[in-house]
Parts: C-alpha cells; structure tokens; sequence
C-alpha cells in the first residue's frame, strides 16, 4: 500500500507574497512506509512583509499527533525574522525555536538559513 495522504487543506491567511498560512495533514504510511505512522499535523505561520527595510518577522506554531499513542506527540513553536534582500531569489531567515516532545524533556533550538543561489544575467550575444 504506498504512502497515502487522505487530508490537506491550506487556508492563505493575506496576500501571495505573505509567507501567512495554515495546513492542515494527515499521513499513513501503511504497509509500504510502516516506519512513518499515521498522524495528523497541524501548521500555523504568521509573517508580515516590511517592504521599507526588507524583513518579515514570523512565528509558527505546529502539532503532531499520532494516532492511538501518545509517543511521538509533539508541539513545537518558533519566532523569527526574515530577510529578503532580493525578493525571493535571495535571503536570509532565522528563528528561535522550542520543542515540547510529549513525555520527554523540551529542547531549544537557533536555525539560520541563507539559499545559495545562482543568479544568471540575461545577455543579448
């Protein structure tokens, strides 16, 4: 039986160009992927675009729920803030994050990312 996703909707909170959203899925694995066990997750992400300086400060919020057992169970929520200092061919984002693993201790995390990117100039040769 492959993996199946029997559940996804995503509701846009503001316009295109907002990074603000919310998603709703449930994942099976079945027989194929028995190691990923069925669960319903939850996202929410709020951002808002600061044209004049370039940013976009965030936060998420996520829950994990698997089925019939609470191991595995996780909520999680972040803060950041965004750079885009051209647009989405280039930018750096950042975020604190905690992590709240049912039944296990919580764990902090700092993540930081900036794509690499090949930007090609449109030449007339």
């Amino acid at each position: 039986m492959p993996m199946t996703r029997t559940r996804s909707s995503t509701i846009r909170l503001a316009p295109a160009r907002s990074p603000d959203s919310s998603t709703t899925n449930r994942f099976d694995g079945g027989a194929t992927l028995a190691s990923l066990p069925k669960q319903d997750d939850v996202l929410l992400e709020l951002g808002y675009f600061i044209a004049a300086v370039k940013l976009t400060p965030v936060v998420q919020w996520t829950n994990r729920d698997i089925a019939d057992v609470t191991k595995g169970d996780e909520k999680h929520w972040s803060v950041g803030l965004n750079y885009w200092w051209a647009g989405q061919n280039a930018n750096v984002k950042a975020a604190y994050s905690r992590i709240t693993p049912f039944g296990q201790p919580n764990q902090n995390e700092f993540h930081r990312s900036a794509p690499a990117v090949l930007l090609l100039a449109d030449r007339d040769n």
